[in-house]
Formats: structure tokens, sequence, C-alpha cells
């Protein structure tokens, strides 16, 4: 019924492999110093120092780890954060090339960024969280590094708790993002999925709880999103705009430029919504119900 050290050699050999003097430079907007996470096929704790490279000075955090006002960087390999953990980098940004393949593994324990949380800027990045707690400003899944191929970012979220503090796009400008949830609870204050020509975003609900504070935009100002609830609950509030904005109601689906959304519900999924929704408008949206 539906409801609606590595050792000072290797670091050297890096800065010349991957140019880094050059491409440090190029961060100066970003929290410096920072650190890269390197590692390729392998699984460590963020708290093993050796396994962070530190560019522009030292790190700030617990024991030379990424801390508060230091941008952590995955490139390749997979971070973990487990039960007793804390991790708290200013920015978390996985993917910088188009052949990086990293994994950012929560099984337990706290993780909070400051500023922005990027899952898949350049490459193929996978964020798994199965238990704790993890909070974002706001959280990008699958965008593009200028210069690069668009990068493709997947979240999937089975336990614990998610929470983006503002805004979470999913697939935006060019990338192309998945949200999969199917366990946990999941918050935020707005709701993205496909922003702008060529971003591509897809949230699959199956379990668990989502709830958004404010809109949920699917399709969005050229973008193709879909909105997948087959499980679980979907609240969308509709609280007006914290940002300023006219009240956008509880859904807004391809509404806003000329974008493609379509929301799917079916199954065991409910969906809450407290004010209005909106299909079509500028764009070309769908709602199905089954």
């Amino acid at each position: 019924m539906n409801a609606i050290k590595s050792s000072q050699a290797t670091k050297s050999s890096l800065a010349l492999v991957l140019g880094f003097s050059l491409w440090a430079s190029s961060l100066k907007t970003y929290a410096d110093p920072f650190g890269l996470w390197i590692n390729a096929n392998s699984t460590n704790s963020y708290s093993d120092a050796s396994k962070w490279i530190p560019i522009g000075g030292s790190l700030s955090g617990p024991g030379g780890i990424p801390g508060s006002n230091n941008d952590a960087y995955i490139f390749d390999g997979t971070v973990q954060v487990a039960n007793g953990g804390n991790f708290n980098p200013q920015q978390l940004i996985m993917g910088w090339e188009n052949w990086h393949v990293g994994e950012f593994q929560q099984t337990g324990g706290t993780t909070r960024t400051e500023s922005w949380t990027r899952v898949g800027y350049a490459g193929s990045q996978t964020f798994n969280q199965s238990g704790g707690s993890f909070s974002a400003s706001d959280l990008m899944v699958g965008w593009v590094n200028p210069g690069k191929n668009p990068g493709t970012g997947v979240v999937n979220q089975t336990g614990g708790n998610f929470e983006t503090r503002s805004i979470a796009y999913v697939g935006l400008q060019g990338g192309t993002g998945t949200l999969n949830v199917g366990g946990g609870t999941n918050t935020s204050t707005r709701m993205i999925v496909g922003w702008t020509a060529g971003g591509n975003g897809t949230i699959n609900l199956t379990g668990g709880n989502m709830s958004v504070y404010e809109s949920s935009l699917v399709g969005f100002d050229g973008g193709t999103g879909i909105l997948n609830i087959s499980g679980g609950t979907y609240t969308a509030t509709g609280t007006p705009s914290v940002y300023g904005a006219d009240n956008l109601g509880s859904f807004r689906i391809a509404d806003f430029g000329v974008g493609t959304g379509t929301v799917n519900l079916s199954g065991s999924g409910t969906v809450n919504a407290a004010r209005y929704t909106a299909v079509g408008g500028w764009g070309n949206g769908t709602l199905n119900i089954t």
C-alpha cells in the first residue's frame, strides 16, 4: 500500500609524479595545509597518520591527521571510521583525477565536515555507511573537477545517521550521482536531484527514513533527476525557505528550468508531503504511483 609514510622518498616521488607544487598552488581557496590519502587497494583507519600525506604544513588533527581546519582528499583506497572514531576535517573531497578510485567507509563512530563533502569530484568514488553518525555542511554526490571528466559518486546508506546541515546535491553540473538509502536516517535542509545541464542524479529509497526540512527539487535547472521510493518513508516537510526564497513547497518535479524530473512511488514506500507538489512547469516532470 502506497502513502503519499609513507616514507619521505615516497612522498617526494608522489610530488614529482602528480606535480603537487603546481597542483597545490591552484588550491589556495581550500584549507591549507591539507591531507592526501593515496593508498590503492587497501583499507585503513582514518586515524593512521602514516597514511596521510601532509601538503603545505602539518595537519592539525590528533596524531597528525586532517583536523577541522584541514581539507581531507581521498584519491585511492579506503578510509574507514569505526566504533569510537571521531573524524573532523574541514572538507572531505573524494577524487581529483579521472583515474581515481576511492572509498569512505563508516561502520560506527562520528564524522563531521565543517564545509563541503564531495563524493565523486572526479573518477569513481563510493561512500558506504552502515553505522555511526556523519554530518556534512553541504553534500555533493557526482560533480566535475574543472578540466577533468565528470565524476561519478555513489552513496550507500544501510544504517546509521547521515545529516546534511544545508543542501544535498545528487548529480550536478555534468556529474553523475546516486544516493541509495536502505536503512538508517538521512536528513537534509534542501534536496536537489539532478542540477544543471549534464547533471544526472538518482535517489533510491528502499528502507529507512529520509527527511527534507525544506523542499525536494527533482530535475532542477536543466538537470535530470529520478527519485525512486519503493520502501521506507520520505518526509518532505516543505518549510518556507531558510535561504530567503519564496516557499517552494514539498516537491518541485522539473518545475524550475528546462529539466527532466521523475518521482516513482511503489511497493511499501511512503511519502509524507506537508505542502504542495508541482509537476512539470518549465520542464518535463512525471509522477508515477503504482
